[in-house]
């Protein structure tokens, strides 16, 4: 029997019919217990006396109410009226992505969030061995906001038990959207889905579906034997590289599709958006480049040089330390340090090739810096001896290698030691500093370098007697050469825990680290020294994660970050996600009744910090300098953020938390960002390029005071930096 508005079906009155299927009929419906709309789904009277069905449909409320993700339509219940089986979910007032596409083509950047909101469902639910099986977009709900959701898993199976929610003798799918080895009966994994999946971008960019004959039966032959149609024969204005990526995650046997739904989406993004990652071949020819070269570096000639001051460690990444300079430096040419480029010629293996691509430095200058070293070498043992007055310290040996400086300022290439083995050295041996080389026109002089000695006291005051800084540190575009790595809050024993990574978050308790890894786009959870890492969040979508105070949850960002998104919190292993408000680089008060983020009016371009009271869920503003990566002081009364200075610079401000006494607190010629307190609320540590000889971290004062260098050269992702903060521990 067919429902009419007024009818009363268990505890929900039926408003309207909203849409029909071959098998059920969608019904809007109000629960009047919790005063909301809700769908309700219900099988078609022709095949009530279908037991098949009635399993089916039991089945699926039994699977979907097992997946808890932001972009699935969640199941609310499920129960029978007079013997008629129904189930409750969500009500998505809005449109359909099929809908949507014969109203208009979509926009490209439209296209990406969208493919983005349900790859991340669909990689949800095949994380949780669920494969949903009718991907296509009438199963696709967009609401009045645009949000983005799964729908109809009506035909969703259990990988790991075969259970199913379709009878046995249906055709699973439907034949638009349907993949070669579901057409012909065989067994289906999470590459069927890829496929579907790769139909329906395919529909968004060309406006058409790749297969569609006469009869339903030709179409589905159509996917098991012919050619895939060229998209640009559709759209003209289709980017080639996205055409590749059909061309992957349509291909007709699954073994040459992509593996996961992950890798699809990073191929996508890459092909719109410029390379994420690149092929590993070409990743791993660079890293054996960059060893090769360090390897080069290293033979120099050294010169030894034992300070009696307390002296700060280097990253393994870097050329040895800049002073601090407190005046305003001129800008350097680039503003981000990037690797070299080993990407040309194709020599893997070639000192040759590599000594190319340095710069020249004639003979004569080589030995006038070898005459010049000997020189120094000399006063270093012979007068030096009698002007200390401190023995040396045995704790922290150092070495100089020579460091080359060029008579100006050119955009800095810093030469990095492999990544995998980058760990090894810092905790086994002697913090060494690379020779750092630049390119320039001109004759490089050989010129020692070395960090200033602050007076006793002074050192004593600034130097932070205990507490780590986790760091990104990114040496080029691809996924393999970013990494996070951890150091002394005096810049001692930087030591890399995660690969491929970047958002660092250390735990109030001190002893996990969350952050989101790159190539398996999710976020991670893992030991405080990086060991027993696991992903508890497989969203590609999502970044900007920090800890609850009680390191039991927690808080991360979900969206674009060019056009925005929301903020969510889950428990640590994933469970119990729960959507807060919409904005950027949220942070958890240290009392857990507050969130601080950045975000902007609605219908206004006039951004800011907000803070929202999860008790009152209500939403103060309190600046509006478009200010981003808001850091809670110990204490909750203030926080540290970055925010332009109006001279198309960043700098770090802070802030009570009530939106008074806003002050500005670094200023100069660099960008100034992810600032983020010490655990004792005595230092503020944040990172900068200021020197105009690449980014490093630094540290200072609440109130600005006492600026010193914690550790140089560590250069975070040119297209990212603004959106990450340092995370300070014990």
């Amino acid at each position: 029997m067919a429902f009419a508005p007024g009818d009363v079906v268990g505890s929900y009155r039926i408003i309207e019919c909203i849409g029909q299927g071959g098998m059920a009929t969608i019904y809007r419906a109000h629960q009047e217990s919790l005063d909301r709309d809700v769908a309700l789904k219900v099988i078609h009277p022709a095949l009530m006396n279908d037991e098949s069905f009635r399993i089916r449909l039991n089945r699926e409320a039994s699977i979907v109410a097992k997946l808890n993700h932001p972009n699935i339509i969640p199941i609310y219940d499920y129960g029978q009226s007079n013997g008629i089986p129904f189930l409750v979910m969500r009500y998505v007032e809005g449109n359909t992505l099929k809908g949507l596409l014969k109203e208009r083509r979509l926009e490209t950047g439209r296209i990406l969030e969208i493919a983005h909101s349900v790859g991340g469902a669909l990689a949800y639910a095949h994380s949780h061995d669920v494969l949903h099986r009718d991907v296509k977009p009438s199963n696709i709900l967009i609401d009045l906001e645009g949000n983005v959701f799964l729908g109809d898993f009506g035909l969703a199976r259990l990988t790991y038990s075969g259970e199913t929610t379709a009878s046995r003798d249906m055709l699973i799918g439907s034949p638009y959207y349907i993949s070669p080895e579901q057409a012909k009966g065989d067994s289906v994994d999470a590459r069927s889905d890829i496929y579907s999946f790769g139909i329906v971008l395919f529909e968004m960019f060309t406006g058409n579906v790749p297969f569609s004959c006469d009869t339903p039966y030709a179409t589905v032959l159509a996917h098991i034997n012919d050619p895939l149609p060229c998209a640009r024969t559709f759209n003209p204005e289709a980017p080639l590289p996205v055409e590749k990526v059909l061309e992957k995650a349509l291909a007709k046997d699954r073994e040459d599709r992509y593996a996961t739904v992950d890798q699809m989406l990073l191929a996508l993004e890459n092909a719109l958006s410029g390379p994420r990652s690149e092929d590993p071949a070409i990743v791993d020819l660079q890293v054996a480049n960059a060893e090769l070269l360090l390897a080069d570096k290293v033979a120099e000639p050294t010169i030894p040089i034992v300070s009696a001051e307390p002296v700060i460690a280097q990253s393994p990444l870097v050329p040895e330390p800049t002073p601090l300079d407190t005046s305003s430096p001129e800008p350097a040419d680039s503003r981000f340090v990037k690797g070299p480029d080993f990407s040309e010629g194709g020599q893997s293996s070639s000192e040759t090739a590599l000594r190319k691509r340095l710069p020249h430095i004639p003979e004569e200058w080589r030995l006038a810096g070898i005459a010049f070293g000997i020189l120094i070498l000399f006063v270093i043992l012979i007068v030096a001896p009698n002007m200390q007055s401190t023995p040396p310290r045995e704790d922290r040996p150092l070495v100089y290698l020579p460091t080359l400086t060029p008579t100006a300022t050119p955009s800095p290439v810093s030469f990095a030691p492999p990544i995998a083995k980058a760990n090894a050295a810092v905790r086994n041996s002697p913090v060494a500093k690379s020779a750092t080389t630049e390119r320039h026109a001109a004759p490089l002089l050989p010129k020692l370098s070395a960090m200033p000695a602050a007076p006793p006291a002074l050192a004593s005051a600034l130097d932070p007697s205990s507490g780590t800084i986790a760091y990104s540190v990114a040496l080029g575009d691809q996924a393999d050469l970013h990494s996070i790595w951890i150091v002394n809050a005096n810049g001692s024993d930087p030591h890399k825990v995660a690969d491929m990574a970047l958002w660092p978050s250390l735990s109030p308790d001190s002893t996990r680290i969350a952050y989101y890894r790159i190539k398996d786009s999710g976020i991670y959870v893992a030991n405080a020294d990086g060991v027993d890492a696991h992903k508890v969040l497989g969203f590609a979508d999502t970044c900007c994660v920090q800890w609850s105070p009680d390191s039991k949850r927690l808080l991360y960002f979900r969206g674009n970050l060019k056009f925005g998104g929301k903020i969510f919190s889950a428990n640590a292993d994933g469970t119990d996600i729960a959507e807060i408000t919409s904005g950027f680089n949220p942070a958890w008060a240290p009392d857990g009744s507050r969130i601080a983020y950045a975000s902007c009016e609605t219908n206004s371009s006039q951004c800011g910090l907000y803070i929202y009271d999860l008790k009152k869920a209500a939403t103060t503003m309190i600046t509006r300098d478009n200010g981003a990566n808001p850091q809670w002081s110990p204490n909750g009364d203030k926080i540290v953020y970055q925010a332009d200075n109006g001279h198309s610079h960043l700098n770090v401000f802070v802030v009570n938390a009530d939106g008074t006494g806003s002050k500005q607190i670094t200023s100069g010629q660099g960008d100034d960002g992810q600032p983020t307190w010490s655990r004792d609320g005595n230092t503020i540590f944040w990172r900068s390029d200021r020197n105009g000889t690449g980014w490093a971290v630094f540290a200072m004062r609440p109130d600005g005071s006492n600026a010193r260098l914690v550790l140089s050269n560590t250069p975070p992702d040119p297209n990212l930096w603004g959106r990450e903060s340092l995370s300070a521990g014990p």
